[in-house]
């Protein structure tokens, strides 16, 4: 797979885990129970909805929290 992702959950804490490990760019399809859901970056805060396509720059990483 070019785009690995994994979900942790503590509680009501999430945390969401994307990383492009190929060396061009790529598209992740979001599952559908995560689609349109509010997260945050956890590196700056922003804030952060999953659509049904999730494109990656080489080797991007994404860690969301909520």
């Amino acid at each position: 797979n070019d785009i690995a992702a994994f979900q942790r959950t503590d509680g009501a804490d999430q945390v969401l885990v994307l990383v492009n490990t190929r060396s061009s760019s790529k598209s992740f399809t979001v599952p559908v129970g995560l689609q349109g859901n509010s997260w945050k970056d956890a590196r700056d805060g922003t804030a952060f909805t999953l659509g049904n396509l999730l494109n990656m720059n080489a080797f991007e990483y994404k860690i969301l929290a909520r």
